[in-house]
């Protein structure tokens, strides 16, 4: 009996499938449909009732949406557009550091990666090496800066001299003097008695200024003997504190050269041919920083404003709206199967900016480790060295130092506090010289001379100097001029000590040292001796074992591998509908509806700008409370942003919000008004609504800069977090008004597109060429045919003789096989049989049934099989999904008034009798909680299958107490 529903219903669905394509309405239409209505504007928001405004965008936005789709689909046809370009707006990313990173191979990359991970669990046993030579690091450091000090440039003891002199006879205050201090003290005090201005004075005083830092290039070269000799004075230093060490030169390099041999594996990694991991990752993480930092401007993509927009378009041509206002109820099947290639790209699309996404999150978690690990690899990369070179410094370097170095003598701790008196004095005159050059620089570069010979035209005249035009020109410039005459006066007070002269008695002790003529013989040595190559395999050992953040970079490439591999993919399909489109239709009429749009990406464009501007529209009302609560801001915060604020316009406007937010809202409340008149309207009369959205004028947007200012302080936190919120809004509507009309003008061409592809123009076809298709009504007839037959059973089976029939259906080979499983005492077989849903009351021709059968034979464990699976009711509901109540629900632990969702008109308890029981009281219930009815009745209920949603946004919940 179930079998013969079940396949009646089956066949019935197909019947109604075959007539819904005779009516126009195939599998592309006949899934789910939304009522447009619950569209949420705004994704990942709570969920609240749209404004009439909201409703209209979403509803043009099912056409901005489409149109789009058809541009790029007529795109990827005609090849006019660059596939990585739309992919880049997709994704939100400029196309050039896209492209930038796709030339990256991540695939690539990950080989290289694992050997470097293996290589440096190899070494991490010789840990303990590495820690012990690091202790001798300063010693190599040391040799090496010396020897390049010995190298170098000397210091030259007659330039000294020549700059002691200077300082003892006054030529060098002369030299670093900027300008005249009277000339300075002239134009500082010109306010109180401007007769003592020179007017040819200031202005050589101006040209001076330019010219200073020519005049004082021989002093800064002079300045650079004291900081070498300070260079000199930390080595000679170092070497006191490491004479002892200095000794074991020869023992440390060898134990470089040992520990940098155990990194064989590493160095010879990086000499190998392919892709520099380092560098290649490096570049990765500067490209995917450049592009979060980066918002390009969209032109190809502007109908999909949010993710996951492309995946709507499917249900946006199968929208009641689109095919009662658009269709006008005609078929959508031949633009979406136009529109295949779309819906394809799009589903790839998906999996790409579902990596972009997790690429960016693993980005943001793990930046720091990735981009350490590239720049250890970039330091093992950059160095080449040859084995060559490793034996070259493994037999002389330790042998010319031990044949070569004799152990010199301490420099005396006097000697050192001399020379720091010297250093700490020079150090303080080079300071000033250099505050003065800066000043003297900032002066000549923003101070106008044409103004300030203006100026001194316009004092000629007699007028008061404060309304003079220039005279804030001249007052800036006295105010600059009395900072550096502070710089000068602290150069000439500064006294220097008498011992200047003492610096040649120690160059000249230093010069006669031991350790001098150690370093001198070294150098001798040329190539032979080279602490720099040592000090470079010992860092590079020193990188190799710092080594870290494997885990975190693998995942990373493995992300961006799968981010590359999915573009690259969906790239490639765009690329291929071309070719593919062509190569199909090349001997056939073209009828594709999506070649039919002309200038299709300048529409989208155009729309797409239109609908951006509504939608902040949509977006400013849906926060008019937050706009409203900016108007309710103490003085506070009103006082932080006159005062501190750095735009002008920013203070301007708000001083004005009041007058300019209540005029942005009551605008917007006009044109929510007028959506609501055009709402339900066909899109010719709905698309008004841009054009009256036209007379919204906004303001300059304010809240960008202002969130910038408060952000990061501890004061005014919830106004903070509101600006935040407020600068998501354009604002200034005014100035994109052309792009509201222009969208507006665009549904014209958009109307004739659509009237032909659904060939709602009808006064342009006079005469219809009918091709009549027979195979819909043939299938309509075997299935009428079918039905009959089948209803032939049904009205059989409700008959005394048909029903004991179709219940005795189930037998294997001429027997019942419940009564075979239990005479035959086959606990496994009567299991399998019962789960497939026998008849349990089928009897013999004795007329035993499967119970009395084992009860007779004496067979317990049948009997509490079938009587756990038959006998018991609670089993029974239980398979069914259900719950035996212990008690009868009790009315008064339920909300009056309370309906099932889908039957709003039925009581929510159904009381089944048998007929034979009084039930007024539940009949009667004033309530109506209880819907009465016999069992025929339920049946008749349940099969008719009528519902009436409620549709209350606020339904009554079901139980009076929430939290039990």
């Amino acid at each position: 009996m179930r079998v013969f529903l079940f396949l009646s219903t089956l066949l019935f669905l197909s019947f109604l499938k075959i007539c819904d394509t005779e009516n126009g309405l195939d599998g592309l239409e006949n899934d789910g449909k939304r009522d447009l209505d619950e569209l949420e504007f705004m994704a990942k928001t709570k969920k609240k009732k749209n404004s009439h405004l909201g409703i209209v965008y979403n509803r043009l936005a099912i056409l901005t949406r489409i149109t789009n789709a058809i541009s790029l689909q007529s795109a990827a046809i005609r090849k006019s557009v660059r596939v990585r370009d739309v992919i880049a707006e997709f994704l939100r990313s400029p196309p050039k550091h896209l492209d930038s990173l796709l030339a990256i191979d991540p695939l690539s990359l990950l080989p290289i990666l694992e050997e470097n991970l293996k290589a440096s669990l190899e070494i991490q046993k010789f840990s303990d090496e590495m820690k012990e030579l690091n202790g001798q690091r300063e010693i190599l450091e040391l040799m090496n800066i010396s020897m390049r000090y010995v190298k170098g440039q000397q210091i030259n003891e007659t330039k000294m001299g020549i700059f002691f002199g200077s300082l003892q006879d006054g030529s060098f205050q002369k030299t670093v003097e900027s300008c005249d201090g009277q000339i300075l003290d002239s134009v500082i005090q010109f306010e109180g008695n401007s007769g003592i201005l020179n007017s040819q004075n200031v202005l050589k005083c101006l040209d001076s200024l330019n010219s200073y830092d020519t005049r004082i290039s021989t002093v800064l070269e002079q300045f650079q003997l004291f900081i070498q000799l300070g260079e000199a004075k930390e080595g000679i230093q170092k070497f006191n504190n490491l004479l002892e060490q200095a000794l074991e030169y020869p023992k440390i390099v060898e134990s470089v050269i040992k520990l940098f041999e155990k990194t064989r594996k590493f160095w010879t990694l990086q000499n190998q041919k392919g892709p520099e991991i380092g560098a290649e990752i490096s570049l990765a993480t500067i490209e995917i920083g450049k592009i979060q930092s980066q918002e390009p401007e969209h032109s190809l993509t502007l109908g999909f404003p949010d993710s996951g927009d492309m995946a709507k378009v499917l249900g946006d041509l199968k929208s009641p709206w689109f095919l009662r206002k658009v269709a006008r109820n005609h078929s959508v099947a031949e633009l979406g199967k136009g529109l295949f290639g779309f819906f394809k790209f799009g589903k790839l699309m998906k999996n790409v900016e579902d990596n972009w996404e997790m690429l960016k999150t693993n980005y943001k978690e793990f930046q720091n480790n990735i981009i350490i690990f590239s720049k250890k690899m970039i330091e093992l990369e950059s160095f080449n060295i040859t084995e060559n070179d490793l034996k070259a410094a493994a037999k002389s370097s330790g042998e010319v130092f031990q044949r070569t170095w004799i152990p010199p003598d301490k420099i005396g701790e006097l000697d050192f506090k001399n020379l720091d008196d010297i250093l700490s004095e020079m150090g303080k005159l080079i300071e000033k010289v250099q505050l003065v050059k800066n000043l003297a620089k900032e002066i000549a570069e923003n101070t106008e001379k044409v103004g300030i010979e203006s100026f001194f035209e316009e004092l000629k005249s007699g007028r008061p100097i404060s309304i003079l035009p220039n005279f804030h020109t001249f007052k800036d410039m006295a105010q600059r001029f009395r900072t550096l005459k502070v710089g000068q006066d602290e150069i000439r007070n500064l006294k220097l000590g008498a011992n200047l002269r003492k610096t040649s008695l120690l160059i000249q002790k230093l010069r006669d040292s031991k350790l001098k003529s150690n370093l001198e013989k070294l150098k001798a040595y040329g190539e032979k001796f080279q602490p720099e190559l040592v000090l470079k395999m010992m860092k590079f050992c020193k990188t190799v074992f710092s080594l870290s953040n494997f885990k975190e970079t693998k995942t990373f490439l493995q992300i961006f591998a799968a981010l590359n591999h999915n573009l690259l993919e969906a790239e490639q399909f765009v690329k291929d509908i071309g070719p593919q489109y062509h190569e199909e239709h090349s001997r056939k009429e073209d009828s594709n509806p999506i070649l039919k749009l002309e200038n299709s990406q300048e529409m989208a464009l155009s729309l797409g700008r239109g609908m951006r501007v509504l939608r902040q529209m949509v977006k400013t009302l849906r926060y008019k409370r937050r706009l409203r609560k900016v108007l309710e801001y103490s003085e506070g915060v009103s006082d932080k942003i006159q005062r501190y604020n750095a735009f002008e316009h920013v203070k301007e406007v708000w001083r004005n919000r009041k007058v300019e937010i209540s005029k942005l809202l009551s605008e917007l409340e006009i044109l929510n008004k007028y959506a609501e008149k055009v709402k339900d309207s066909s899109p010719m009369e709905m698309r008004k609504i841009l054009d009256e959205a036209t007379k919204v004028h906004g303001f300059s947007s304010i809240f960008g800069p202002i969130f910038e200012q408060f952000n990061g302080q501890k004061t005014f936190l919830r106004e903070t977090k509101n600006f935040e919120k407020l600068a998501e809004l354009e604002l200034n509507f005014a100035s994109q008004k052309g792009y509201l009309h222009a969208a507006s003008l665009s549904f014209d061409e958009l109307k004739t597109y659509f009237d032909e592809v659904f060939d709602l123009d009808h006064n342009r076809h006079h005469h219809h060429e009918i091709e009549h298709n027979h195979l819909p009504a043939i299938l309509i007839c075997i299935t009428i045919f079918l039905l009959i037959i089948l209803f032939v059973f049904i009205v059989y089976g409700f008959t005394p003789t048909g029903r004991i029939k179709y219940l005795f259906m189930d037998r294997q080979d001429g027997k019942n096989a419940l009564l075979d499983a239990a005479r035959e005492m086959n606990p496994t077989n009567l299991k399998k049989v019962l789960r497939k849903g026998a008849y349990i009351n089928a009897y013999n021709r004795f007329g035993n049934t499967s119970l009395h059968l084992a009860t007779k034979r004496g067979h317990p464990e049948i009997v509490d099989i079938l009587i756990q699976n038959v006998i018991s009711l609670a089993s029974i509901v239980a398979a069914h999904g259900g719950v035996i109540c212990e008690k009868f629900p009790e009315k008064q632990n339920f909300n009056s008034g309370f309906r099932p969702y889908l039957h709003v008109e039925t009581g929510p308890f159904f009381v089944i009798h048998d007929g034979k029981i009084d039930l007024e009281i539940y009949k009667n219930d004033p309530d109506g909680m209880y819907s009465v009815m016999t069992e025929t009745e339920f049946v008749h209920f349940m099969l008719g299958r009528k519902i009436k949603r409620n549709k209350s946004h606020n339904p009554i919940p079901a139980l009076n107490d929430l939290e039990d």
